[in-house]
């Protein structure tokens, strides 16, 4: 796929590079890759590019697993757009951090502790990060 077929944003919180390419399929870059790539000591493969759609109405990332550490971390949840109305995010908190868009998808991300989010996509609503996880790994610090 030719490099000018790609278009990038990279996200203002997480720091992560989120790129789509015309051809509907999609990736996260994140920071010191994107600086290898750039300088010529990486090339990512057909692999490295997934399906732009996430399988669900929405995909999530998180800085760290939902309570495996103390203090806030950056959030961040992304789907595809569609015809069935806007998408917004609600924090448990009552925040509804902004949107953004590459392609034919939304990206949202804040920074918080971790809490549930409540996502709207047209009149569909569903729960995102409502429950930690079961079993955390102890982590150092």
């Amino acid at each position: 796929m030719d490099n000018d077929d790609v278009e990038g944003l990279v996200l203002p919180l997480s720091g992560l590079r989120l790129e789509w390419r015309g051809d509907g399929r999609s990736r996260f870059v994140p920071p010191a890759q994107y600086a290898d790539e750039i300088a010529g000591r990486f090339e990512p493969g057909p692999e490295d590019w997934t399906r732009a759609d996430p399988p669900l109405p929405c995909a999530g990332r998180a800085q760290r697993a939902p309570g495996s550490g103390r203090g806030p971390s950056w959030w961040l949840l992304y789907g595809a757009i569609t015809g069935d109305g806007p998408v917004t995010v609600t924090l448990a908190d009552g925040r509804t951090p902004p949107m953004l868009t590459l392609g034919p998808l939304w990206i949202c991300e804040w920074v918080s502790e971790w809490q549930e989010a409540r996502v709207i996509c047209g009149g569909d609503s569903h729960t995102v990060f409502g429950r930690k996880a079961g079993y955390l790994r102890a982590q150092d610090g």
